[in-house]
């Protein structure tokens, strides 16, 4: 059986964000399960914002004549929530690529994310463990300790 890591040596929900944001680009390499986890619950729940605060501004719109300020900020929040789904594409497809070489897959893999029930396919990858050790897609992903 595999034993959990020393709660020392795992990668937290702040690392994991900052680590995949800095290597937002990066195709090569690996990320741990963790990295990209964490990475994939700080993009659904920053989506999950967006939309809650436009669904908010939307519902205020129904509410008397402010019709016209209401679109406005619906037009302001569809434009943010574009700007952001825009701006995450390249972390995510990164992020997914170093997952798939972690567990000793190729990265095209990540072309399949678009198509809905392949996508299933790439994410059950990126649920199993990586490689021990290195494999030819470099070493096992460092752990920051505190």
């Amino acid at each position: 059986t595999a034993q959990q890591p020393p709660a020392r040596d795992r990668l937290r929900f702040g690392d994991a964000v900052v680590r995949a944001l800095r290597q937002f680009s990066r195709f090569s390499g690996r990320a741990s399960v963790a990295e990209y986890w964490w990475f994939a619950l700080f993009v659904v729940l920053l989506w999950g914002a967006l939309y809650l605060m436009a669904a908010i501004v939307g519902s205020a719109g129904s509410s008397g004549g402010v019709g016209q300020t209401v679109g406005a900020l619906l037009l302001g929040m569809s434009l943010v929530v574009l700007v952001v789904v825009i701006a995450l594409i390249v972390p995510i497809v990164a992020i997914t690529v170093r997952r798939l070489h972690d567990t000793g897959r190729t990265g095209w893999w990540a072309l399949l994310l678009p198509v809905p029930l392949l996508a299933v396919l790439v994410y059950f990858f990126c649920l199993l463990p990586g490689n021990i050790g290195s494999n030819k897609y470099g070493e096992q992903p460092p752990v920051p300790l505190d």
